[in-house]
């Protein structure tokens, strides 16, 4: 499962994601 990445571009799109899974 996918935490938090790094502060890049995919980590904020990583959390992006996990808000609207949320």
């Amino acid at each position: 499962e996918m935490d938090f990445y790094t502060e890049s571009d995919l980590g904020i799109e990583k959390r992006m994601a996990i808000l609207l899974c949320v």
